[in-house]
């Protein structure tokens, strides 16, 4: 009987080193993932567009957006203005 535990309990340890490690590499996975997106606009690669802070230009030149994300993300036209724009064909 004592050896059966003994087992079970082996086997039980083994489980929870097998979940940690599991658990460990998914970790580090979203963590090098987060610091690549992190660090996508100040690599080869430029920032996407619409998104608050600093981005690169071809030129060399940089631009750094220092509003607030409320201010940055919000519309530029009013609401009585639209992307379709109303119009007759002349001829």
């Amino acid at each position: 009987m004592g050896a059966l535990l003994s087992f079970l309990f082996l086997v039980f340890l083994s489980g929870i080193f097998f979940v940690g490690i599991v658990a460990y590499r998914i970790y580090r996975s979203v963590k090098d993932a987060a610091q690549q997106f992190r660090n996508f606009g100040t690599g080869s690669g430029n920032a996407a567009s619409g998104t608050a802070g600093s981005r690169h230009r071809d030129s060399g030149d940089t631009i750094i957006d220092r509003r607030d994300s409320d201010k940055a993300k919000r519309r530029i036209f009013s609401d009585n203005e639209g992307e379709y724009v109303d119009f007759e064909e002349e001829r």
